[in-house]
């Protein structure tokens, strides 16, 4: 699942996948091995092939959520740093001879 149309032909020419899949406002870019309907891949054998997908509207909303899902991760790294750092014992505090 990628964001652009470039990005799956990258991905594609880098031969990470070997179909680019999808579409763009409803239409499938010049570019795509497929569109996005399911009837026009039944009868094809993706068996050991690899898929990249771009769609205008799911793929949109995964790749969002998967970027979410890293800058919430990174949070929770932060707070547990933060935690630890907290809950260390605070070392005394010596006070200057008068």
């Amino acid at each position: 699942m990628v964001r652009t149309v470039e990005e799956a032909l990258a991905l594609r020419e880098a031969r990470i996948g070997q179909f680019c899949m999808g579409e763009v406002h409803g239409r499938a870019p010049d570019s795509f091995d497929f569109g996005n309907s399911p009837f026009e891949i039944s009868g094809v054998d993706f068996h050991g092939k690899t898929i990249i997908q771009r769609t205008s509207a799911g793929t949109q909303g995964i790749v969002a959520a998967a970027n979410q899902a890293d800058r919430e991760r990174r949070n929770l790294r932060r707070l547990r740093v933060m935690s630890r750092s907290i809950s260390k014992p605070a070392r005394p505090r010596h006070r200057a001879s008068a």
